[in-house]
C-alpha cells in the first residue's frame, strides 16, 4: 500500500517515501514477530495497528493533495485517484473497529463472535466490489493509445 501511495502521489514520489515506509514496515514487522509476540499462536496485532494508521495517513494525505489541486475542472467522482484511498480508507477504518469490538464481544459470546465475523464478511465483500467497480469503469485505451 505504500507503494501505491508512494507512486500515486507527486509530493511522495518525488521524496520516495512510500519505499522508506515500506522498509520500514517490513523491519518493524521482523522486530514485532521475533520480539514481542509468538511467531504462530496469535494474530500479529502491533503490525495490524500500525498498518490500519498509515493506510489511512496515507489515504488522508492523498485526499488533501486532491483536494488542494488547483483545478477547476477535475472530477473527482471520476478519478480512480480519489476512488482508491475511499476504498482503502472505508476497508481500515470499518477493520479496525470491528476487531476492537472482537476482544470486547467476542470472547464471551458465540453468537456475537458469528455477528462479528458476517461483519468482517460483509466489509470484505463491500470493498472488493468497490474495487471491481473502479476497474470496471475504468476508461479503457483506445486503439490510437495503443503501440504496435
Amino acid at each position: 500500500m505504500s507503494l501505491y501511495f508512494g507512486y500515486s502521489n507527486e509530493v511522495l514520489r518525488k521524496k520516495k517515501i512510500g519505499i522508506y515506509i515500506a522498509l520500514s514496515g517490513i523491519v518493524l514487522g521482523l522486530i514485532n514477530t521475533f520480539s514481542f509476540q509468538p511467531l504462530f499462536t496469535t494474530l500479529n496485532s502491533h503490525l495490524l495497528f500500525l498498518e490500519c494508521l498509515v493506510v489511512m495517513s496515507l489515504a488522508a494525505l492523498s485526499f488533501h493533495h486532491l483536494l488542494i489541486a488547483d483545478d477547476v475542472n477535475m472530477k473527482l467522482q471520476r478519478m480512480p485517484q480519489f476512488w482508491f484511498p475511499c476504498i482503502l480508507l472505508f476497508y481500515q477504518c470499518a477493520t479496525l473497529s470491528t476487531w476492537g469490538m472482537y476482544d470486547k464481544l467476542g470472547s464471551s459470546d458465540a453468537e456475537k463472535a458469528a455477528s462479528l465475523d458476517i461483519s468482517i464478511l460483509t466489509i470484505n465483500i463491500i470493498t472488493y466490489l468497490s474495487y471491481g467497480a473502479v476497474f470496471f469503469f475504468y476508461p479503457k485505451m483506445k486503439v490510437h493509445y495503443v503501440q504496435s
